[in-house]
This record gives C-alpha cells, sequence and structure tokens, in this order.
C-alpha cells in the first residue's frame, strides 16, 4: 500500500534486518555477509525470507537479536549437557564464519540461520550439508561408523511428526539401506569416503532428508519448493532441491508459484 520503500528481494531482507535490530537492545546484531544478497545467493525467495525472519525471531527468546545455544536446545527439548555432542554438531550447521576455535558462547545470527536452513535442501551446498550430517553421526575418533547413521537418526527424529508411524519406519528402512551402500564392505569412513560414497550412488536427497528430518521440522520451518526461487533465469533448477514429503505444508501465507 502506502510503504515508502520499494519491495523488492534485496530491499525486504534489508529491511527484515534493519526492523529486527530496531526491536532489540543489543546494537550487536552482526552481519558475516550483506543481507542484500541474501535472495539471490541462498535462491530463497522475499516471503520466504520474512516467513523465516518470524520463525527466528520466535526462536530468540530474549530478544537480543541473535539464538544462542541454550535457545538452540531449548528449541530441540534437549538437555544442553547431556546432549551436548549431537547439539553441538546441529548448532554449528548455522557457524557460517567457519571459526578453528568454536564455544558455546557462539550465537547464531540471522544470515547465519539463513544459510543453515537453504544447507538443508539445497544440492548446490551438498559438500557442507554431508560435513554437518558426518559430524552428527561420526565418534570421537573422527570417523564415521556403520549403523551411527541410522542410531542418529532414530534418536533425534521425533516419529509424531510424520503423518503416522508406517511412514516413519519407510524411512528408517531407507536410511538403513543407505548406510548399506554408502558403506559397503566397510566398518568405517572418513568424511571423504563418505562423501564420494553419497554422490557416487545419487544418494544426495538422503542427506536433505536427514538434515530436514531432524532440524528443520524440530524448529517448524516448514518449506516447499516454490519457497525456492528456480525460475529459467536462475541457475538452480527444480532437480537441485530436494523436499522431505513430510515437511512439506501448507502455510496460511502460501507463496506464489514462479511464473514460467
Amino acid at each position: 500500500g502506502g510503504s515508502k520503500f520499494e519491495m523488492t528481494p534485496h530491499s525486504l531482507s534489508d529491511y527484515i534486518l534493519h526492523q529486527q535490530a530496531a526491536t532489540t537492545k543489543s546494537k550487536s546484531y552482526a552481519s558475516h555477509m550483506v543481507m542484500g544478497d541474501a535472495v539471490s545467493l541462498l535462491k530463497l525467495r522475499a516471503n520466504t525470507v520474512s516467513y523465516l525472519a518470524a520463525r527466528f525471531k520466535q526462536l530468540d527468546l530474549n530478544g537480543d537479536g541473535h539464538i544462542d545455544y541454550l535457545e538452540f536446545c531449548h528449541a530441540f527439548k534437549a538437555d544442553p549437557i547431556e546432549a551436548e555432542k549431537q547439539m553441538k554438531n546441529l548448532f554449528y550447521l548455522f557457524d557460517t564464519d567457519q571459526s578453528s576455535e568454536r564455544d558455546l558462547y557462539e550465537r547464531i545470527t540471522f544470515d547465519e540461520f539463513l544459510v543453515g536452513v537453504a544447507l538443508c535442501f539445497m544440492d548446490t551446498m551438498l559438500e557442507d550439508a554431508v560435513r554437518v550430517m558426518f559430524n552428527g553421526c561420526a565418534d570421537d575418533d573422527g570417523l564415521l561408523h556403520k549403523q551411527h547413521i541410522c542410531g542418529v537418526y532414530q534418536k533425534m527424529v521425533d516419529p509424531s511428526k510424520f503423518d503416522d508411524g508406517r511412514v516413519f519406519n519407510e524411512w528408517l528402512q531407507k536410511m538403513k539401506q543407505f548406510e548399506t551402500i554408502v558403506f559397503g564392505k566397510k566398518h568405517t569412513l572418513n568424511l571423504e569416503q563418505f562423501h564420494h560414497g553419497i554422490v557416487s550412488n545419487n544418494l544426495q536427497y538422503m542427506v536433505h532428508h536427514f538434515l530436514q528430518s531432524i532440524i528443520t521440522m524440530t524448529l517448524k520451518i516448514k518449506l516447499s519448493k516454490n519457497d525456492f526461487s528456480t525460475s529459467t533465469t536462475d541457475e538452480t533448477t527444480d532437480s537441485e532441491i530436494f523436499i522431505n514429503p513430510t515437511t512439506q505444508f501448507v502455510r496460511s501465507s502460501s507463496i506464489v508459484p514462479v511464473e514460467p
């Protein structure tokens, strides 16, 4: 209506960032990347960024413009100490600055949140997605042991989020088949071997299913392919986005489909 600013994808993401910063007393609402590029770089549509901003604000319990480790654990209903190893690896999914010295005092900024969400869906970000999955399941020896993927999956995924128990069990069987194929005759894999096994067998979608089932379903982030820009002018194609069927819900503020 009477908005004074032009509603474009770039300006909207900037506007959201400034609005979020304006509602918090903290001046440390840091941005590691230029927010004006969030939509174009991550292929997220403008309305999707707005939806994710609202979800981010709900997860930011103290309203300081960041999601800290305790707030993150609260969203997962996980004990921050007892579940520390797995929760840290999930928390660091959103650590886009790739800091070598990580600690639990780090906080997730809004732009890091956007990158972490996109990571769960985009084939173009597969290498990082595989790393997150590997780190979430690997032992302290830095190796991934057979059956650990299914162990983490069963522990971290809430079956009640699926339509029924049958659907969850079907995906659990697919995850067991995924392990069998990727590991082959080996009992342990390093990150490079794990990545190779996934790509050589075209199992990228199982990585995205794993991350979506654990992360986006728990954080109540509901996206469909229409939330991503896949027009003919973009490099991203529809086939490069995997949506776990159980996470594809209809929102009240539905996204307008991309025009052919």
